[in-house]
């Protein structure tokens, strides 16, 4: 066991017979709350019993872009650079997940957790970025936080004001549905988890500050994210085979590394995770 760095990330090694344990469950959780991600090592899951451990952590929402969803397990989700026939997906090796970005903020309830489980790692490339808000938050000047906390901001999937790499389009029956109109939250929120505030904007999916104009929202959250995403509050994870990552979606910003892998296989299983009490305040 040991911390990754001082304030981001923390690796552990479980065997799959007791990682189910309330005991575990307890301890992960315990965890998240003071490094805000989770590396798990060795794990030999297969994709039902990955299934049954995510539901541990609170209740498993199926991600919205349908052509990578499990077909077998469709509350899961892959994060892959080759399709079904294993040939090179494009959109998955070199697009998807380029930008900064939180899952699910545009969400009127936003997901809590965020889980990861390699099933194929290449040798080199092919990194997660990690970036903590939560220490970002706390080292912006005094004068800026007076003036941010009482801000709240729109977020629209794949709208965000610098946003380049749009995911995939809804579904007829998505549209439909309502749920992807966008949703407001305070640009300052607090883990009602581990109570810790955290600067709650990303690049992807937030669009707007509501009480400013549009030139002056692009003005302050430019300078929000260039004050806050950099290298000082970041990890990169090299993904090997059969490590696991949670993290509280929360108090991180990632993205797909820019260094890309075309000629060999990343593939990971993904669950979405709410938690009680996971509504953000």
């Amino acid at each position: 066991m040991a911390e990754i760095t001082k304030n981001l990330g923390y690796c552990i090694e479980y065997n799959k017979t007791t990682i189910c344990d309330k005991k575990c469950i307890d301890e992960i959780k315990d965890l998240l709350k003071n490094y805000h991600l989770l590396v798990i090592k060795g794990l030999d899951f297969t994709v039902k019993e990955f299934k049954t451990f995510s539901g541990m952590l609170g209740e498993i929402i199926p991600h919205d872009i349908l052509k990578y969803r499990h077909p077998e397990h469709e509350m899961l989700s892959y994060v892959t650079n080759v399709d079904r026939e294993g040939n090179l997906d494009k959109f998955g090796a070199t697009i998807r997940a380029n930008d900064w970005h939180t899952d699910g903020s545009f969400r009127k309830t936003p997901y809590s957790y965020t889980i990861l489980y390699s099933l194929e790692a290449p040798k080199k490339g092919g990194y997660t970025d990690f970036n903590n808000m939560v220490e970002a938050y706390k080292n912006l000047d005094s004068e800026l936080i007076s003036q941010i906390e009482e801000y709240s901001a729109l977020h629209k999937r794949g709208e965000g004001w610098t946003s380049e790499n749009p995911p995939p389009p809804l579904s007829d029956g998505q549209k439909a549905s309502g749920l992807f109109e966008g949703n407001s939250h305070p640009i300052v929120i607090k883990n009602p988890i581990s109570k810790k505030k955290t600067l709650y904007i990303n690049p992807s999916h937030t669009k707007k500050i509501n009480e400013l104009d549009d030139e002056a929202s692009d003005i302050l959250l430019s300078k929000l994210i260039n004050l806050s995403v950099t290298k000082k509050y970041q990890y990169s994870h090299q993904w090997q085979k059969k490590d696991l990552i949670i993290w509280d979606q929360r108090d991180l910003l990632h993205r797909a590394s820019p260094d890309k892998v075309t000629n060999e296989k990343r593939i990971m299983i993904r669950s979405m995770i709410l938690n009680k009490p996971h509504r953000i305040i």
